[in-house]
């Protein structure tokens, strides 16, 4: 692909995808996020010319935001800290009608999450099909259903807690 074609294909793909990468970043990495944003948009930009179309370009483009943000959240000069699920503020969350935004409520939640349930649930919320988040992740489509069952788990016992 010529650069021309490269610069086309990719302002394309921002101008339909960055809600998407921001709100990734912001999730794997917090305060961070405009430094994930740009590592993502970096890895995406280099790996263009290896895209082949066997599968979507978002879904291709999610693989290595995804993987991106993993690896940025494993890299120890960069680790933020994880706020443990019993250390949630309970109390608080609890009561959607006292004010607490439901962003707010989804991201005390991710934070419960490991890296991978974390990626499936962002891509759940996203709309992405079954068929999609197996193609992302590299695993078969079984697989991302029972992961799926184990987080819905997760969030029903979870905001059981919070009442």
């Amino acid at each position: 692909m010529d650069q021309a074609e490269r610069i086309r294909r990719f302002d394309d793909y921002l101008a339909q995808q960055r809600g998407r990468l921001v709100a990734i970043a912001r999730v794997y990495a917090g305060n961070d996020s405009e430094d994930l944003l740009q590592e993502i948009l970096l890895q995406i930009w280099k790996s263009l010319d290896q895209f082949r179309e066997l599968a979507r370009l978002e879904t291709w483009a999610y693989r290595i935001a995804i993987n991106t943000s993993l690896q940025w959240q494993r890299s120890a000069s960069r680790k933020r800290k994880h706020l443990p699920a019993e250390n949630v503020d309970v109390a608080s969350i609890g009561r959607l009608g006292s004010g607490i935004d439901p962003a707010e409520l989804l991201d005390q939640f991710l934070t419960t999450l490991a890296g991978t349930d974390k990626a499936v649930m962002l891509m759940h919320l996203d709309g992405l099909s079954i068929s999609d988040l197996a193609d992302v992740l590299g695993v078969a489509e079984g697989a991302v259903r029972v992961r799926l069952h184990r987080i819905k788990s997760k969030v029903s016992d979870w905001s059981g807690e919070q009442q």
